[in-house]
């Protein structure tokens, strides 16, 4: 029988009739931390990531993580020390975006019908806002 490929492969594979995330088998991640469990491959993010850095090579482009996606501190923290951008909505998400150790300089304030007022506050950063 063949063991179908899966999404995220090969950070995420079944060895036999185990699944593996980055060669550790989800059955003592969800033993050690219980379930509910959400397993993230760190590895599989950054081969994203570079994919996209191939894409923009030798352009002026700054590769931002939309906050949408998943707000995570560990995944935001992947890609801030990964040196991406951010695009966010809200004065929480940027509150979540400098925890996780993004820079206020790469951090893209977006949504309809925003104003001034709207505008968190980011510690020192500069916001240009597009009418």
């Amino acid at each position: 029988m063949t063991t179908p490929t899966l999404p995220g492969h090969p950070h995420f594979a079944y060895r036999g009739n185990e699944l593996f995330a980055e060669n550790v088998r989800v059955s003592e991640l969800a033993h050690t931390h219980g379930t509910p469990l959400f397993v993230y491959s760190k590895a599989a993010m950054l081969s994203a990531l570079a994919a996209y850095q191939r894409g923009f090579a030798g352009r002026h482009a700054q590769i931002c993580y939309a906050m949408k996606a998943n707000s995570s501190l560990g995944v935001l923290q992947v890609f801030a020390e990964a040196g991406c951008g951010f695009d966010i909505v809200s004065g929480g998400e940027l509150e979540r975006v400098l925890a996780a150790g993004g820079e206020a300089a790469k951090i893209i304030f977006s949504g309809v019908g925003k104003t001034r007022r709207d505008a968190p506050g980011a510690g020192g950063g500069h916001w240009l806002l597009q009418r």
